[in-house]
C-alpha cells in the first residue's frame, strides 16, 4: 500500500506539474495517521487507518514532536494560531481543530479573522519530543508521520505524537 499511496500521489503531483512543464520531486512526502505496532532502534511499525502494517526506517536525525491538548483558556492575546475551519454565512470561521503555535512573530495576511470554537473542536499544541522519545514512542501511541521514500524504502522523516493515546487531532 505505502508503493501504492506514493504511485498515486506521485501520479498527482506529476500531472499538475507537467501542464505546468516543471519537474515533479523525485520523492514526495506522505503523511501517515497511524497506531505504533512496534518500535525498535531502527525501525518502526505502525497499523495505518486502513488497517495496513508498515514498517519504515527510523532514521537517527528522525524528528519526533509531541501534541498535547490545551484549554481553550489558555489561548492569549497574540498567539500565534492555526486553524481548520469552514467558512460561515457571517464572515466567521467555526473552527474544527485549533493548533496554538510556539511563539512566532507571523501575522495573519488579511488582519483578523473571527474563529468560532465549539467545544468538541480540539485545541492542542506542540512541543519538541526528540529527548523524550523513549517515553512518547511506544506501541499503542497513536502518531502522525511524515515519510519519503530514501534508498528503496519507506523513511520516517518526523513523528508527531499525543503521550498516554492522546491522538493527534490534525
Amino acid at each position: 500500500m505505502f508503493k501504492q499511496f506514493l504511485a498515486s500521489l506521485t501520479l498527482a503531483a506529476t500531472l499538475p506539474l507537467a501542464l505546468a512543464q516543471s519537474p515533479a520531486p523525485a520523492n514526495p512526502t506522505v503523511r501517515l495517521r497511524a497506531t505504533i505496532e512496534k518500535i525498535d532502534a531502527t525501525s518502526l511499525t505502525v497499523r495505518e487507518r486502513s488497517g495496513e502494517v508498515i514498517t519504515l526506517v527510523r532514521p537517527a536525525a528522525m524528528d519526533v514532536s509531541e501534541v498535547f491538548p490545551l484549554a481553550l483558556a489558555d489561548i492569549k492575546p497574540g498567539s500565534y494560531i492555526g486553524t481548520a475551519a469552514m467558512p460561515q454565512a457571517d464572515g466567521s470561521q467555526l473552527a474544527l481543530e485549533v493548533v496554538v503555535f510556539p511563539e512566532a512573530p507571523l501575522r495573519y495576511k488579511d488582519g483578523e479573522k473571527t474563529v468560532i470554537v465549539p467545544p468538541d473542536a480540539p485545541v492542542v499544541s506542540f512541543k519538541p519530543g526528540k529527548a523524550d522519545e523513549n517515553t512518547l514512542l511506544v506501541p499503542g501511541a497513536k502518531v502522525m508521520i511524515t515519510a519519503q521514500e530514501q534508498g528503496g524504502k519507506p523513511t520516517a522523516l518526523r513523528v508527531i505524537v499525543g503521550r498516554n493515546g492522546f491522538a493527534p487531532p490534525m
